[in-house]
């Protein structure tokens, strides 16, 4: 069996029987795009989900958005790679780097009206809970300081795993108050001006279909802008 069967077969078996055809045609694209190579083995490794979000976001920038994907896990100039690069509706090249939720990062234990953070590997009471406005700040935080300065930057959260029926951080609301300070919408993208946008991605089965919806925020204080919706 190839490669592609093999990783086909294994996402297929992973995530409900709705998403078959879709996890088919993201494998294909990846093949149709020079990728499998690439990803072959972190998709056959036993943590993969981080790397199908990837090929998840790339495919949706190209065939829903309109955008060009280019290059698989281009090198930064400083440290470490951006997952793909790809050209923007004014073929300007751009450097997406893709987050899924981190469940383990930053839980919250309630107490009354008071919230202890806790940061640990693992929490065995319904007690606590995740909180994605933490996780999406903690996000952009992190990656800003792996990103180039002189080049565009496209932020994308994944909103779940296509496990998850409903994920926080796919309401608009939600996302839209991670991103605010001072009661000033996306004020926290101010302190990075590399990023030039970010975009919340939620893939989800509705009535046997499935559907990319998505939130964009274009960072209004970006040194470099970009055009992808």
């Amino acid at each position: 069996m190839s490669d592609l069967e093999k990783i086909k077969d294994l996402l297929i078996s992973e995530h409900p029987p709705e998403y078959k055809l879709e996890i088919a045609t993201w494998v294909e694209y990846l093949r149709d795009k020079s990728g499998l190579d690439t990803y072959s083995s972190r998709l056959l490794a036993r943590e993969r989900e981080d790397a199908l979000a990837e090929i998840q976001a790339a495919y949706f920038l190209e065939t829903k958005l309109g955008c060009k994907q280019e290059e698989w896990q281009v090198p930064n100039l400083s440290s470490g790679a951006a997952d793909f690069s790809f050209r923007d509706h004014d073929d300007l090249l751009c450097f997406c780097e893709v987050k899924r939720p981190s469940w383990k990062n930053q839980v919250v234990k309630s107490k009354g009206k008071q919230a202890q953070r806790l940061r640990g590997p693992r929490c065995k009471t319904e007690a606590y809970w995740g909180d994605p406005m933490v996780d999406i700040k903690d996000k952009i935080k992190s990656s800003y300081s792996q990103m180039d300065k002189d080049r565009p930057n496209v932020l994308i959260f994944m909103c779940d795993n296509l496990r998850i029926g409903h994920s926080p951080v796919g309401s608009p609301m939600m996302f839209t108050l991670a991103l605010q300070e001072d009661n000033v919408e996306m004020a926290l993208l101010k302190r990075y001006p590399f990023i030039s946008s970010v975009l919340a991605l939620h893939i989800r089965s509705e009535d046997g279909r499935i559907n990319y919806a998505y939130e964009y925020r274009a960072n209004p204080w970006a040194s470099i802008s970009v055009r992808i919706t």
